[in-house]
């Protein structure tokens, strides 16, 4: 790393011009991402029950079986659904010759082209798409379709609606939570940078990160579907990555040149312990998040790209352009900055024994059992809702109430008889229509939450349809078992389920089953990156146990808030059935790095001071001291970043909101101010423990190994 610092030395002018032009090209580049960005839009998965069903369908009829677009008609008072001729044919001469409109689709069980409300006073007329029109293609469409159906009482619902008008909101939302968290960011940064000077080279590192990490989105648009929950995720983690790093580089250069060193001196020796720890910490959460990438979800993916791609840009700009600025700046750094906060800059140099976070860290260590026990009970208490966690897929009610698509999808459900609901289950026989499908169809109508089902439709000479009407919503646990007790039952021939709700269990199904394999690669670049920092085998497992936990904890507070509505209420949230699967899982990957970041962070300072021959407890003592501050200032800045989002319209941000901020503050504030401390004072001397051979390896390895101090660590 001191090699590294001399070159940005040498060349600090050269480079923050390079990152000025990279600044520019973002911006002449990532005006149109948001056009590019898609949707959530769950499809089913390859090879699975609902693939099979959907592509029999498609094949037989041109029409995509999943989602679809619906006219809700609202009659003039006095006319009667028989009278609305003119207005209906209208609706679908529209519908039929929009480009990505496959064609009608009849109420399932009803004959007739639309379906009738109770108190005949709306109708509706349903309409599939092609097959292969993707999710943002039905957004676009969706916009194109409200404009040509501008007719009297006419409001247009379905998937391509809903995506649209998601997207704006989501948009909405967004630059909402900037407005509201920009000042206080701005009011936060000048007092932990205790400085203007200091909190705008922060602030300038944070915008050319930003910019960065929408170049690679930009072009990873151009490769591969990019879900637009990775431009929250963009911003929320460089925002955290970029406070970490840049007060972690400017405390420990402000510590240095309080020992006299000269201010090229000092940028060598912050490059050679803190840049060392921005790289391991960098690593670690980019292979966190691109774990992701084993899940078979694009959009899940397409996150794990961006996170990865945030990480390493921090890290980047972290390690060439702060230094090269820092290279400029000199002592500089603490300018524009009033004399107290002058003071308190020299005081927070200084090698302090008597600081409020080593004071803390002493009173922990002095009663670490009791501190561990309360810790961990907390934690526990906190992750046990999440048992009772549930996945779902995003529909109109997602939407706020005040959308069409929330109001066409509310006007259904509570206007409409139960046959007339417009996403039924879609059960397709290899068979043609014979006595013992007549009696299967019978044994499907006698399921529990079965509200009606339809003759069987022959799709061609070799299969034939069968839809089902679930009582509940298409997604609710009912629904879903309702599924799972159709394909229980036994067919007269090959069968296959579809149908929106299949598609979810499918979908679900898959995901969660690559889960493990995407936990073990985090947990596996944790250990390794762990061990490489601190030599220690114990460590590394206790910080990936204790970074699970983090993430139990948030997600069972995320589903007692939104799910059980024990906190919903008193926050004003409204009760969900359930998560969509990116929701929690993209909380656990972002849960997962930060917590390692911030680990990492501790456990560096704590190595260093093991390493100049401190005690155990006098190093964590240090440790606190020289990182409580960051770490506590980088939660709180973080919290205040993507905070705003709860203040938005879309319960999806709302969600993703909540858990980033638990997440974040639970980590700092708990597990590192108690939890961490009190555990690594319990284990005393096993902390450092490692095998002969592992501990030969690490300091063949290792650039920070010092021989002489070899002694501190025991080995068996």
């Amino acid at each position: 790393m001191r090699p590294l610092a001399r070159f940005a030395m040498r060349r600090s002018r050269a480079i923050l011009t390079v990152l000025l032009v990279i600044l520019i090209a973002a911006a002449l580049s990532v005006s149109s991402l948001s056009n590019r960005l898609q949707p959530y839009a769950p499809a089913a998965p390859g090879g699975s029950n609902s693939a099979a069903a959907a592509s029999l369908i498609e094949h037989a009829t041109r029409i995509d079986p999943n989602g679809g677009l619906i006219a809700l008609i609202a009659l003039p008072h006095g006319q009667r659904p028989s009278e609305a001729g003119t207005l209906v044919r209208r609706v679908v001469h529209t519908l039929l010759t929009d480009p990505v409109v496959g064609g009608i689709i009849p109420p399932a069980t009803q004959p007739g082209i639309a379906a009738v409300s109770r108190d005949q006073h709306e109708l509706y007329i349903a309409a599939g798409y092609r097959p292969n029109v993707s999710a943002h293609a039905q957004q676009t469409d969706a916009d194109r379709l409200a404009r040509r159906l501008r007719l009297p009482g006419v409001t247009l619902g379905g998937t391509g609606p809903g995506f649209s008008e998601g997207s704006k909101v989501i948009a909405a939302d967004f630059r909402r939570a900037e407005l509201i968290s920009f000042p206080i960011l701005v009011l936060l940064a000048f007092w932990f940078f205790r400085g203007a000077a200091a909190a705008l080279l922060c602030a300038a590192f944070g915008g050319l990160g930003i910019a960065a990490s929408l170049i690679t989105l930009r072009i990873a648009t151009t490769i591969t579907p990019v879900s637009i929950f990775a431009l929250n995720l963009v911003t929320a983690l460089w925002v955290g990555l970029a406070f970490d790093y840049s007060l972690l580089l400017i405390n420990r250069y402000r510590e240095e040149l309080a020992t006299g060193k000269s201010p090229e001196q000092a940028l060598g020796a912050t490059m050679a312990t803190a840049g060392r720890t921005i790289a391991v910490s960098a690593v670690t959460v980019a292979t966190a998040l691109a774990a992701l990438l084993v899940l078979p979800d694009p959009s899940l993916a397409s996150m794990g790209i961006a996170g990865a791609a945030v990480a390493l840009a921090s890290a980047g700009l972290a390690l060439f352009g702060l230094p090269a600025a820092l290279s400029l700046l000199e002592r500089r750094v603490d300018s524009l900055a009033p004399a107290a906060l002058q003071r308190r800059v020299g005081q927070e140099a200084q090698p302090l024994t008597s600081g409020r976070w080593y004071r803390l860290a002493r009173f922990v260590t002095r009663r670490p059992a009791r501190f561990a026990l309360a810790s961990a009970a907390i934690l526990l208490a906190a992750g046990a809702p999440v048992k009772a966690l549930h996945l779902t897929q995003g529909g109109p009610e997602l939407i706020p109430a005040n959308q069409a698509a929330h109001k066409v999808s509310d006007a259904i459900q509570r206007n409409f008889s139960p046959q007339f609901q417009a996403t039924p289950i879609q059960v397709v026989v290899a068979s043609g229509v014979t006595p013992r499908l007549r009696a299967f169809a019978g044994s499907i109508a006698a399921l529990p939450n079965v509200a009606a089902v339809s003759p069987p439709q022959p799709l061609n000479r070799h299969s034939t349809r069968i839809a089902v009407i679930s009582r509940s919503g298409p997604f609710t646990p009912a629904s879903q078992q309702l599924v799972n007790d159709i394909r229980g039952l036994q067919a007269p021939a090959r069968s296959a389920v579809g149908g929106e709700t299949a598609v979810l269990i499918d979908t679900d199904r898959s995901v969660l089953s690559r889960v493990p394999l995407a936990l073990a690669l985090a947990i596996a670049a944790a250990l390794v990156l762990v061990f490489y920092l601190t030599g220690s085998i114990l460590i590394p497992i206790k910080t990936v146990l204790l970074n699970l936990i983090s993430v139990a904890a948030t997600l069972g507070l995320l589903t007692l808030t939104f799910q059980s509505s024990a906190l919903g209420d008193l926050l004003g949230f409204s009760r969900q059935e359930g998560f969509m699967v990116v929701i929690p899982l993209f909380i656990a990957a972002l849960g997962f790095g930060m917590a390692t970041d911030y680990g990492v962070l501790l456990l560096a300072r704590i190595k260093e001071g093991r390493e100049e021959g401190l005690s155990n407890d006098e190093a964590i003592a240090l440790g606190m001291e020289r990182t409580g501050r960051i770490v506590t200032a980088a939660a709180v800045l973080f919290a205040v970043a993507v905070g705003g989002t709860l203040s938005g319209e879309m319960i999806v941000s709302k969600e993703a909101g909540f858990g980033m901020v638990v997440v974040a503050l639970i980590d700092a504030m708990l597990v590192r101010t108690f939890l961490v401390p009190s555990l690594m004072t319990l284990l005393g001397e096993l902390n450092w423990w490692a095998p002969k051979p592992l501990r030969g390896w690490h300091d063949r390895i290792s650039p920070s190994r010092r021989s002489n101090k070899a002694s501190v660590f025991p080995s068996s």
